[in-house]
């Protein structure tokens, strides 16, 4: 998770990563990155 904050960072999303963060399931919020990065 740590890896794939960094790489989401990269592509300036850190702010909806810490957002999802909480209640959400870490497969959600990759997937939810792959979308927003790709």
């Amino acid at each position: 998770m740590v890896k794939r904050r960094c790489a989401c960072e990269e592509a300036g999303v850190q702010e909806l990563i810490v957002y999802f963060e909480g209640p959400t399931s870490t497969a959600q919020v990759e997937e939810f990155a792959r979308l927003f990065v790709s």
